[in-house]
């Protein structure tokens, strides 16, 4: 009687605990930065909810991350130029979360929200 109630307590257990592996759950986040002229620092929020810095010397660059619905992300750029366009996006699912847009002397441009 004792293994029964053990083996039904870990079968509920189980059949009742989110699979976080499935593609119900997971969700690749993008984060996107394009400047002009070339050269701008990054910020960004991964899945961990740790923030990273990248400095970029080319006009475009981009990472992934794993998301879930109602986690936070956030992405910050800032241009190493004057006269410059700088350009933030956050997809999610494929499709267009947050964007950001500025163009000045060292242009700044950030973008954030919660994955929904």
């Amino acid at each position: 009687m004792k293994y029964y109630i053990l083996f039904l307590a870990l079968f509920l257990f189980t059949s009742c605990s989110k699979n976080t592996e499935s593609s119900d759950y997971d969700h690749t986040v993008k984060y996107e930065v394009s400047c002009t002229p070339n050269g701008f620092d990054v910020k960004y929020v991964d899945e961990d909810g740790a923030s990273h810095s990248v400095t970029d010397s080319t006009g475009t660059w981009s990472t992934t991350i794993i998301g879930y619905p109602g986690q936070f992300v956030y992405l910050w750029a800032k241009a190493k130029n004057d006269t410059a366009a700088i350009n933030c996006n956050i997809y999610f699912k494929g499709k267009l979360l947050e964007q950001g847009i500025d163009t000045a002397d060292y242009a700044e441009a950030s973008a954030g929200g919660l994955l929904r």
